[in-house]
């Protein structure tokens, strides 16, 4: 929840095309969620698992094990190849490997964790 979180509110402050009025929610391991439009906050993966798995059209973030588990669809990321792939098919040991080895300005991830992420590939 904190790097998801604080990535949000760091979109949408960091540039003027960005929209900080659609994040207001701050950043954190907690967060009070709207229960605004139906939205139904769920705690820890298997409850959010849970949410998702029985509720057409929804939409959270999960450890991919869990949504494995029950058949979840995910999404795919374009990677630095330009190859679009989920979970399963990518290399994540190879990626974590070479993540660990570049510098931030060539994809690697950032030495403090409240650095930007924006450059991770």
């Amino acid at each position: 929840t904190t790097g998801v979180t604080k990535y949000l509110e760091q979109r949408t402050s960091a540039a003027e095309d960005n929209c900080p009025q659609l994040w207001t929610h701050g950043s954190g391991s907690t967060i009070n969620w709207p229960t605004t439009s139906g939205f139904q906050p769920r705690s820890g993966s298997g409850g959010v698992s849970s949410g998702i798995s029985s509720t057409d059209y929804s939409i959270g973030y999960i450890d991919s094990g869990f949504g494995h588990r029950l058949g979840l669809q995910e999404i795919k990321l374009k990677n630095r190849a330009g190859r679009f792939l989920d979970s399963k098919e990518a290399d994540l040991g190879a990626a974590a490997t070479a993540a660990l080895s570049q510098t931030p300005a060539q994809g690697g991830l950032p030495s403090i964790a409240t650095q930007s992420f924006a450059q991770v590939s």
